[in-house]
């Protein structure tokens, strides 16, 4: 049974004169009804609420063994100071910084009750191990609270249970640098079939009550509780959305007390002037090619000097002690762009892809050219300035989506293609067949032009393993570079995004690419798991930008994934590219 221990009051400032008992006893009622099996109340809270709430199970936190004596009634104490006082049942919290401090917990095996706390660099190791070292000193009776300051908790959490703990520590929001409790509670909803029971309706209301005692600040794609997380664009996905809300969410809105909206988008009229034009037809035969491609000895364009292979195939020699290479994809001025009420003009965006270029970024996605004119302006405007940087644009499965991309010239040009069977049955309302007949025709038709050609696998969580293999074979024989494994739908736990990396590679020995979204809090975690796991390139966007709960933050993947891999990117340019991304925000992240 999985149980989790609420530790929200315990980050409050209890000298606040809007902190009242009757709010703190409300809060207490709510967390426990919204799937809180304990909840760690501190003796200052105590003292204001005068009582526990009838139906709460809670844990009092004192300062000292000693003091737990004063306060009796309590199912536990839990403290970082003192021994057992009398029958008391204490918990005893050990603060563990290092992974390596693991072995030093040996010392305390005579404790019957045990809450670990801190371990965030635990994802940077084989975790799965140093897991089973927990449970095999602790046994059942240990309580696990992960730190978030390499912004995994929530994952380690999961991944804990996963693992058969089944006592974890969270704080609503992750206040006080732990796991989130609304995102651990959905998590376990979700990826384990429990706390079915739990009335995650209720998140709206304990958001507001905590905002009435302290000073709360919640983004607007903050997972699970954000304003804007079921806001819609009508464009590429708001169709899927009225055919079968579960092609593109994660969960139905109303299970955390949210509603959908589908909003005007803002490439609206520029779509529709450019759908008045007329179809011009794009032939590589009778179009001349730009001035830096040759055709080969087939028949077909390539860029002077170009490999067959992307530069990945180097990527994985190195010297002894030196990191390994992993690529940065970024994709602030494509998924990012696609949040309800982002938009950036065309100067902006060679204003940041520049900067991009020149922090090291690896491969830039510019936009989707099918969106119209002033869309192929931004891309043509950006592949003329760059240095370094790849220029990648997307695509849907749609010949005449390529031919647009075509007119551009870019280096790569990336087809996205729905591989599981709710989008392929239900969004698309076609077959396997089908699906595979059309994307091989749509990438013969950019590799016959000499284009460069990725392939992302659209909810690819979701999708069967086997399939997605045939698919890659097949694909490297058209000359693919490599293949993103999308986490569409953002429901992906680390555990079960290594397998899927490390089962394709297998299979197929094909590059891939990670591109996640972070619905349930563990974008970043996911990310590094897959590069761990061996995925070349990974997807990310400023800020965490994207659709509902945004992508990987690229900030906070550099950060931890610097630690164990060569990024290649430069921290002062990348300090002023976040810098210059602030100051052309359209929309405030914060409300």
């Amino acid at each position: 049974m999985i149980r989790l221990l609420d530790r929200t009051l315990s980050t409050l400032e209890y000298g606040r004169e809007t902190i009242t008992g009757n709010k703190l006893a409300e809060l207490v009622t709510l967390l426990s009804r919204a799937g809180a099996d304990w909840v760690e109340i501190p003796v200052e809270a105590y003292r204001l609420m005068g009582t526990v709430p009838d139906d709460v199970k809670a844990i009092l936190r004192v300062h000292h063994g000693e003091e737990a004596a004063e306060f009796p009634g309590f199912d536990y104490y839990i403290s970082r100071f003192g021994e057992e006082t009398g029958d008391l049942r204490f918990i005893h919290e050990i603060q563990v910084n290092d992974v390596k401090e693991i072995e030093l917990l040996k010392r305390f095996q005579h404790f019957k009750y045990i809450c670990v706390t801190g371990l965030d660099d635990l994802l940077l190791w084989p975790y799965a191990r140093e897991m089973k070292k927990l449970m095999a000193l602790f046994g059942k009776n240990m309580w696990f609270c992960p730190e978030n300051d390499y912004h995994c908790a929530t994952a380690l959490a999961l991944e804990w249970i996963a693992q058969g703990g089944r006592n974890v520590g969270v704080s609503f929001m992750g206040l006080g640098g732990y796991a989130a409790f609304e995102e651990v509670s959905l998590g376990i909803r979700i990826a384990f079939r429990q706390k079915s029971g739990a009335d995650l309706t209720l998140l709206p209301r304990i958001l507001a009550l905590l905002s009435e005692m302290a000073p709360v600040k919640v983004a607007s794609n903050k997972a699970v509780l954000g304003s804007r997380i079921f806001t819609v664009e009508s464009g590429v996905h708001a169709d899927g959305l009225v055919k079968n809300p579960s092609v593109y969410e994660p969960y139905p809105p109303q299970w955390v007390g949210k509603e959908r909206k589908i909003v005007l988008g803002k490439h609206w009229a520029d779509a529709r002037s450019g759908s008045r034009q007329k179809n011009r037809e794009w032939s590589s035969a009778t179009r001349k090619p730009p001035c830096s491609w040759k055709r080969s000895e087939t028949g077909a364009l390539r860029r002077k000097g170009a490999c067959r292979k992307p530069s990945s195939c180097y990527c994985s020699r190195r010297w002894p002690g030196m990191k390994p290479r992993r690529f940065i994809v970024d994709t602030t001025l494509r998924d990012g762009e696609q949040s309800a009420g982002i938009v950036f003009t065309v100067e902006e965006k060679v204003r940041l892809a520049a900067l991009m270029d020149q922090c090291g970024i690896y491969q830039i996605e510019a936009g989707i050219p099918a969106v119209g004119r002033v869309e192929k302006e931004a891309i043509t405007r950006i592949l003329a300035i760059r240095k370094n940087a790849k220029i990648s644009v997307w695509n849907r499965m749609n010949a005449e989506d390529i031919r647009h991309s075509m007119e551009c010239c870019p280096d790569i040009i990336h087809i996205g293609v729905p591989v599981s069977y709710v989008q392929i049955y239900t969004k698309l309302r076609k077959n396997k067949r089908w699906l595979e007949n059309e994307l091989l025709r749509c990438v013969d038709l950019a590799r016959s032009a000499g284009f460069d050609v990725t392939v992302g696998f659209e909810d690819a969580s979701r999708a069967d393993i086997s399939f997605m293999a045939s698919l890659m074979k097949q694909l490297e024989t058209y000359g693919v570079l490599y293949v993103r494994f999308a986490d569409t739908v953002g429901v992906l736990t680390p555990g079960r995004t290594a397998d899927s990396i490390k089962n394709l590679l297998d299979y197929t020995g094909m590059p891939l690419e990670i591109h996640v979204h972070n619905d349930l809090g563990m974008a970043v975690a996911n990310s590094l798991e897959a590069a761990k796991a061996g995925a070349l390139y990974v997807d990310c966007t400023i800020q965490g930008l994207g659709e509902r709960a945004g992508n990987c933050d690229f900030q906070k993947f550099v950060a931890v994934g610097e630690r164990i891999f060569d990024l290649g990117i430069k921290r002062e340019a990348a300090a002023e590219l976040l810098r210059e991304f602030s100051g052309v925000m359209r929309m405030e992240m914060v409300e």
